[in-house]
């Protein structure tokens, strides 16, 4: 049976064969490409922030990606945890939706700085934190390590900081740092970044991602650098910093030292007299590292934070040095507790009780 070529109006039948060839071969071209594009690595990254606990509450990651933490859900509030409690940090997390396995390398954030020139692109600048690794708790999550195998359908979780980049970034260009999570993948050329949309746009006015305030209480900063201390030279996990933080909030007592030599002395004093109550899980058997390493951190925190701390935002168990009163002597106040327990008990049996001065006084009256 004969075949002919379809025919169109005004177009040779020869012409419409050769018009749909070359359509197939166009999209056979595109196929190659993306199954090309398939068979190769790769990665999908995403930024997402984390309140991490030092206290007893538990560990938050926020899925959304998005900077600040939102404080209120529509129109009714957000329960968020307080200042010192919790040490904020950044979860990368690189997942590999590729066919094979492949190696990532690099992980950090990346922004773009000024422009040398007006016609000049802008510089972009790159930083690869050292990750945190959680000992016990979180330890089957996060991942430590500067090069990572990740196979099809698998993922890497890493813990960073990220407040030591911005810090040290400041002041950026129009007063804002937008930070992008990226990887380089091994036989890419050019490295993976996170959301555009989710970037985070911190502002140099901008010291936390609690509500995105501008100022921060002291213990904030005493949480963030103890339990970076701990993480960072030591396998245990931080146990209730929280408190270490608000006890040396109310030593310091807002009045912040000019020199050196005092701030340091101000902060050692702390740890030489509570020390060992606070660190005695972290220090080594045979001397005293973290309550000799730890006084020369704070001290560059808290002064490279200084013009960021509400001073006078002191929250602690004990009263602080300036609501302390006098201290009586020992004598007194042996003296003066022993009369408060027998007036609560009454006296015993109907019998007087030996009383001082102005309680003699009364009962004779």
């Amino acid at each position: 049976m004969p075949t002919h070529a379809p025919s169109v109006a005004g177009v040779a039948p020869a012409d419409v064969a050769a018009w749909i060839a070359l359509a197939l071969s166009v999209i056979g071209l595109l196929v190659s490409v993306v199954l090309r594009y398939l068979d190769g690595p790769r990665a999908r990254i995403r930024l997402r922030a984390v309140l991490f606990d030092v206290s007893f509450g538990p560990t938050t990651t926020y899925n959304k990606g998005a900077w600040p933490i939102p404080t209120n859900d529509g129109d009714r509030p957000r329960s968020v945890p307080a200042f010192g409690d919790v040490v904020e940090v950044a979860e990368i997390v690189l997942e590999n939706v590729g066919r094979h396995p492949m190696t990532v390398y690099d992980v950090g954030f990346s922004w773009k700085g000024a422009r040398p020139k007006w016609w000049m692109p802008r510089v972009k600048h790159s930083a690869t934190p050292r990750p945190l690794l959680p000992q016990q708790a979180d330890e089957e999550k996060f991942s430590a390590g500067d090069r990572f195998r990740i196979e099809p359908a698998d993922m890497v979780h890493l813990l960073v900081d990220y407040w030591g980049i911005v810090q040290r970034s400041r002041p950026n260009r129009h007063g804002v740092i937008k930070l992008r999570a990226h990887a380089q993948v091994a036989g890419r050329r050019r490295p993976r970044r996170s959301s555009l949309r989710l970037r985070w746009a911190i502002r140099d006015d901008t010291n936390t991602a609690i509500g995105g305030a501008a100022r921060i209480p002291a213990r904030a900063v005493i949480a963030r650098s103890v339990t970076l201390s701990i993480l960072w030279t030591s396998e245990h996990t931080p146990m209730n910093v929280s408190y270490l933080a608000r006890e040396l909030e109310a030593h310091i007592g807002g009045k912040w030292p000019t020199e050196w030599a005092q701030q340091y002395q101000l902060v050692r004093s702390f740890f030489d007299e509570h020390g060992d109550t606070h660190l005695a899980l972290y220090d080594d058997p045979d001397g005293r590292i973290m309550t000799s390493t730890l006084p020369f951190g704070l001290v560059r925190e808290l002064e490279e934070w200084k013009s960021a701390i509400d001073w006078a935002d002191i929250r602690s168990e004990s009263k602080t040095p300036r609501e302390e009163a006098p201290a009586e002597p020992a004598e007194q106040r042996s003296t003066s507790g022993s009369r408060r327990a027998q007036r609560a008990a009454g006296p015993p049996n109907g019998a007087a009780i030996a009383a001082g001065p102005h309680e003699s006084h009364a009962t004779r009256r």
